[in-house]
């Protein structure tokens, strides 16, 4: 039998020069361990790929859509420009001296943001039309239209052909709205009653002026710094979540502190939030973690300890947000204004599955919160000039189709039916008066 030698780079010394002898069986063992060591990571090379695309094959098979969900909420995710995330993926956004922050000029295949902030395809011009009618949609992601597959998806485009098929129908069909004229006999106007109302002929144009995080604060100071410089005709302000999110001592959402972290760990941060996205947009992560929903996005991004903890401090956002409702009638004094607490998912009750699975993942103090602070808010403090309230919490409740991505994000027909909704509001204030006859 040879002498078995430790053979280390051509030498037959150990570490410390001595020359040493071992047995042929542990020889062995060594080069049969090394050997499938080697043939496990051909293995695992070979198997990995497959092993993902199962995975990935299956997911879609039980929820064809999530990974076009993961994607939207890529998409959608705000990029600060001067907090060190200047390039990637997400909407790109700045801070500003009196909105807090701001959405720049943008385009992608999701989402095209003028040079105001606006979502449009085109800049919106300070001189308005003769024919044009305004209508501006302040609020946060959710008036925004956030998760929807593009402009047109969103809430405020919706809107716009709703209002827009109306027009064409009172030319095509003008039997079925009321005349422009008064009718001359009593039979006539008593049958005229039944009829809904036309609405005020022109080019509607809806302009969705939504920024994602923003409460009611943000919003007031748009409408003072921005929106009242576009004339608008009426206004709607889809709100009220974020301002039971935002801490009582905070008048307005506000960019993110980077100033305070230390470059190299605000560095360390971004690497760690990238590795962390690239590991959960593995199939097989997912499959082995049962991530239906996007769980991570769910988890942190509507964490309960969010809302208010005591009474007192529930209090504290109510009082803010009715503070500026009464100054945003101030400011729209003349402009007919809907103000619509927006729909969450704790407003329904009959879930589909997706929204099933959305809503168990939430944090054990999400519902009782959400819910406290949606009634809260609902209750009026004092008075709110010529502003019409509505309460859209539960608008979906008794619809079993899902109308929820995640918590206040929409599905197409969820952005259709609130698109719906809102134009049955703001039907009212659209309406003319039938003329009497010459």
């Amino acid at each position: 039998m040879p002498p078995a030698r430790f053979w280390w780079y051509g030498r037959a010394t150990d570490t410390s020069g001595a020359v040493r002898r071992y047995s042929y069986y542990g020889y062995g063992r060594r080069r049969s361990l090394g050997r499938w060591l080697i043939y496990g990571a051909i293995a695992l090379v070979l198997l990995l790929p497959l092993a993902e695309f199962g995975a990935g094959r299956w997911l879609a098979a039980r929820q064809p859509d999530r990974q076009t969900t993961v994607s939207l909420q890529q998409a959608y995710r705000l990029r600060w420009q001067d907090g060190g995330d200047p390039t990637g993926e997400g909407l790109a956004v700045q801070a500003h001296p009196l909105l807090g922050y701001e959405l720049l000029p943008q385009r992608s295949d999701r989402w095209r943001i003028d040079r105001q902030g606006f979502r449009l395809a085109a800049d919106l011009s300070e001189t308005k039309p003769a024919d044009e009618i305004r209508i501006f949609v302040l609020g946060n992601s959710t008036a925004f239209g956030s998760l929807a597959a593009n402009n047109e998806g969103a809430v405020g485009a919706q809107l716009e052909t709703l209002l827009q098929e109306r027009l064409q129908s009172q030319k095509t069909q003008p039997t079925r709205f009321k005349p422009v004229y008064l009718p001359f006999y009593a039979d006539q106007i008593e049958a005229m009653a039944a009829l809904p109302p036309r609405i005020r002929e022109g080019k509607y144009r809806v302009i969705p002026a939504g920024v994602p995080g923003y409460a009611s604060g943000n919003e007031l100071a748009l409408l003072v710094h921005r929106v009242l410089d576009f004339a608008p005709d009426a206004v709607i302000l889809l709100d009220g979540y974020e301002d039971l999110r935002l801490p009582e001592t905070q008048a307005a959402a506000a960019p993110p502190a980077k100033a305070s972290i230390a470059p190299g760990l605000a560095y360390r941060q971004h690497l760690q939030a990238q590795f962390q996205s690239w590991w959960q947009s593995w199939h097989l992560v997912q499959w082995l973690r049962g991530d239906w929903q996007a769980a991570a996005h769910v988890e942190t991004t509507f964490a309960g300890d969010r809302f208010a903890a005591t009474p007192t401090a529930l209090a504290a956002r109510v009082q803010r947000y009715h503070r500026n409702l009464k100054q945003t009638a101030r400011v729209l004094r003349g402009v007919p204004t809907l103000v619509a607490l927006q729909p969450e998912i704790t407003g329904k009750s009959k879930l589909a599955p997706s929204e099933q699975a959305m809503r168990q993942r939430l944090d054990p103090l999400y519902p009782a919160r959400a819910i406290a602070g949606y009634e809260a808010l609902n209750r009026r403090q004092g008075d709110f000039g010529h502003l019409r309230f509505s309460n859209l919490h539960r608008l979906f409740d008794n619809t079993a189709e899902a109308m929820f991505v995640d918590p206040i994000h929409l599905t197409a027909a969820g952005n259709r039916r609130l698109a719906e909704r809102l134009y049955s509001l703001l039907e009212p204030v659209l309406a003319t008066t039938p003329l009497p006859n010459p």
